[in-house]
């Protein structure tokens, strides 16, 4: 999560002398740039002379599967970063994965001997079992600063929240549920999961069991994105529009809570740990995750922390929600716990940016 802040960025750039510049990639590429739709005629025209079964099968599937960026669109990205192509170094958390300018970019910058540095985006780095992001970081950069290795990096993305105290949370009330989002198309190196499903998903089994009183106190926050907000309007069905729905982020919407809700290891639990907000994962899809994680996961069974069932989970909450803060301050310190949040966010040395680049 290399997201910095604008002040920091300001001073990021005095501080190196004007040598590193740190601006949203949407100020650089163009943004609503209509991709070309494949052209099967020149794509015939790809084939090499078919000498054997190979052959004839590589002819068959490379015209078809080479990518657009690398056929019909080459032109347009190459056009576009022909005046980046002289930077001496590029740096990203998720862009060499995600976009394909800075791919083109990226690759003219190592042919001429330059830097691509790659900064962690995420907790869950290196615990997927085939982590896809992993391999092309180590393939095609040249130093990857992760959240695991001696040093961190400071004025990270966790600078912008407050972490609560124990006392604090006894002043709170009410639930958040925070799914995580919904998709309705799937990459390569994407799994059909139940948790990304519009229907499927544990979230309305599980606010549907609330008991009346604290389903009254009970928050929906719907992943910020447009397909995810197609979600709404099964919400609303099923629960004839009593639901109440949160439309807007904001970095202290998790402190406004007693507990929150996530069904899935990604960026909120990294937040929930840090702050150090109660939470509970409902969840049992793990053949995603490493043996590493997984066995943590079903450790913090025991402490009803991780539910595979949401029946289970709105069980323990309609029976413990008075005692949520101490069941909280009493779990959160015992070694299970402190273990899976050293794993995700592991406590590190931290130096600036720019020091770890000159190093």
């Amino acid at each position: 999560m290399a997201i910095y802040q604008k002040k920091n960025s300001i001073k990021l750039f005095f501080l190196s002398l004007g040598k590193i510049l740190h601006v949203p990639s949407h100020l650089i590429f163009p943004k609503n740039y209509r991709s070309k739709k494949k052209d099967y005629r020149l794509r015939k025209l790809i084939k090499i002379k078919e000498e054997d079964f190979i052959d004839k099968i590589f002819n068959l599937l490379f015209r078809n599967f080479i990518p657009l960026s690398n056929l019909e669109n080459y032109g347009h990205y190459n056009n576009c970063i022909k005046n980046l192509k002289s930077l001496p170094a590029v740096g990203t958390a998720v862009s060499l994965i995600y976009n394909d300018y800075f791919k083109f970019m990226s690759a003219e910058i190592l042919k001429k001997k330059g830097q691509v540095i790659v900064f962690q985006h995420g907790g869950l780095i290196g615990h997927v079992k085939y982590d896809h992001d992993v391999t092309i970081n180590d393939r095609y950069s040249t130093k990857v600063f992760s959240w695991h290795k001696s040093k961190n990096f400071s004025d990270n993305y966790f600078k912008r929240f407050n972490k609560i105290t124990f006392d604090e949370i006894n002043n709170k009330k009410g639930i958040l549920i925070f799914p995580t989002r919904i998709k309705i198309r799937y990459s390569y190196n994407q799994c059909v999961y139940k948790k990304n499903h519009p229907y499927l998903n544990c979230n309305y089994l599980f606010y549907g069991g609330l008991d009346k009183k604290i389903k009254s106190e009970t928050f929906v926050k719907i992943f910020p994105n447009k397909i995810s907000n197609l979600s709404l309007k099964i919400w609303k069905q099923k629960f004839n529009n009593d639901v109440k729905i949160i439309n807007k982020w904001d970095k202290k919407l998790f402190d406004k809570f007693r507990i929150v809700v996530i069904d899935d290891l990604s960026t909120p639990i990294c937040e929930l740990l840090y702050i150090g907000i109660p939470f509970i994962i409902i969840n049992d899809e793990l053949e995603r995750w490493n043996y590493n994680i997984v066995k943590k996961i079903k450790k913090l069974k025991k402490l009803n922390i991780w539910f595979d069932d949401p029946k289970d989970a709105f069980n323990f909450i309609n029976k413990n929600y008075d005692e949520i803060p101490s069941w909280w301050k009493q779990n959160s310190q015992t070694s299970i716990f402190k273990n899976f949040k050293k794993e995700l966010i592991p406590i590190k040395k931290e130096e600036s940016i720019l020091s770890l680049i000159k190093n």
